[in-house]
């Protein structure tokens, strides 16, 4: 699964996601799986190539399958709607079912440019609680 659909499914809110799924449940075929819960490890890399462990995260995993290619989702946080796009999307695009994985491409960067009035107020709320420790005298 490409990274740039991973990124988009996170872009999705928890009823844009309903609303492709709904779409999606009128196809004949598409089996949904279980939807869990967890904790894993996030590893990250340091500027010398090294590789860490930043701590566990929580995420939401899904499954489906549809013409005996089976899809996996997960992504960070409790969105068990975004995780099932994605494993949806994945077993979709392994059977190669075009139609289907083109809609929720689509779908996908619709919530985007929907959305992204919405993430630039957010950063900026965030931003203005940046602290300057340049400023801050000794004392």
């Amino acid at each position: 699964m490409a990274d740039e659909v991973r990124g988009d499914a996170s872009s999705l809110t928890d009823e844009e996601a309903q609303d492709i799924l709904a779409v999606l449940e009128k196809k004949d075929g598409i089996v949904y799986g279980e939807k869990e819960q967890g904790m894993v490890m996030l590893t990250a890399r340091d500027p010398f190539g090294f590789d860490f462990y930043v701590g566990e995260v929580f995420v939401t995993r899904a499954e489906a399958v549809f013409a005996g290619e089976r899809g996996y989702g997960m992504v960070l946080g409790d969105k068990p709607g975004q995780a099932m796009v994605l494993a949806v999307y994945d077993a979709l695009s392994g059977a190669g079912e075009k139609e289907l994985t083109e809609f929720i491409s689509r779908s996908m960067k619709d919530a985007i440019i929907r959305n992204a009035g919405e993430k630039d107020e957010q950063n900026m709320m965030a931003a203005s609680t940046k602290v300057n420790f340049g400023l801050m005298s000794e004392g």
